[in-house]
């Protein structure tokens, strides 16, 4: 009887292990899709502001958009652990 108890306990673990992997795949793919559209928004908005094509009561909110939004490319992880 112990042998089964154990074997269920760790097929649950195995279940668990996979649920949490399947929500780890999710949730990259949407952070992925997100930031590909962020990404369009972020360009068209610079292209417009580059271009002379805002009105001037749009310019400032669109360069606090831009100054909030545009972050610095990521550090290589040498730099994050050294």
């Amino acid at each position: 009887m112990a042998d089964v108890t154990e074997r269920v306990g760790i097929e649950l673990q195995l279940h668990q292990a996979h649920k949490m992997e399947a929500i780890g795949t999710l949730t990259g793919g949407l952070a992925h899709d997100c930031d590909n559209l962020l990404g369009a928004v972020i360009t068209n908005l610079d292209l417009a502001r580059a271009r002379g094509a805002l009105a001037l009561l749009a310019q400032e909110p669109v360069d606090q958009m831009l100054t909030y939004v545009v972050m610095p490319p990521p550090m290589d992880g040498l730099a994050l652990v050294g």
